[in-house]
């Protein structure tokens, strides 16, 4: 398991094995998917706020891919 891994799972995410994303997490009706260099985060709801937590657990996943590179 990674550090993001771990922080997405405190946050309540759930890391689901996907054959079209790079990462996964899931958490309730919010999806957060790691394509290639590309990162999408979907509501059921529309439109979502992410708060500070959620984004360095984003910005910890980003850099484990090495696009930051």
């Amino acid at each position: 398991m990674t550090n993001a891994d771990k922080m997405f799972e405190e946050l309540g995410y759930s890391k689901i094995n996907s054959p079209y994303a790079i990462a996964l997490y899931t958490k309730a009706t919010i999806k957060i998917w790691f394509f290639r260099d590309k990162t999408f985060m979907k509501s059921d709801f529309g439109a979502t706020c992410i708060d500070m937590l959620e984004l360095k657990a984003i910005n910890e996943k980003v850099k484990e891919l090495g696009w930051y590179d």
